[in-house]
């Protein structure tokens, strides 16, 4: 799991196809709905620009914590999708999960796209 965690977080844009090449294995060793690969997944995906694959992984995340809110606000917020950003941290509010640093910053991100 932690080998698996430590890869996705190398994985960048420039090279989407071994992330998938990493999902995949993820999948098989049935990993993917775990809370810290699936963070690692969401955040990945954020990094790639592929927003509906990083949706898909948040949703199917059995369980989820700040960390997997965070990313997926942070998500949107990198892509200039500031909007939905602040849908889902209002989300978040609802779900009783309290921010921390990293979600304002990620949320500072989505003010600077709305603003721009």
């Amino acid at each position: 799991k932690i080998t698996f965690v430590s890869i996705l977080g190398a994985c960048a844009r420039p090279d989407l196809a071994m992330a998938k090449i990493v999902h995949a294995h993820i999948t098989d060793a049935a990993l993917e709905l775990d809370v810290i690969v699936g963070n690692a997944l969401v955040s990945m995906y954020g990094r790639c620009g592929r927003i509906r694959d990083a949706r898909r992984i948040f949703d199917k995340m059995p369980m989820s914590d700040v960390v997997s809110w965070t990313g997926m606000i942070d998500a949107y917020s990198r892509n200039g999708y500031g909007d939905k950003a602040f849908e889902l941290f209002q989300q978040m509010q609802w779900a009783s999960l309290n921010p921390d640093e990293v979600t304002f910053t990620s949320l500072l991100k989505a003010c600077a796209h709305l603003a721009a």
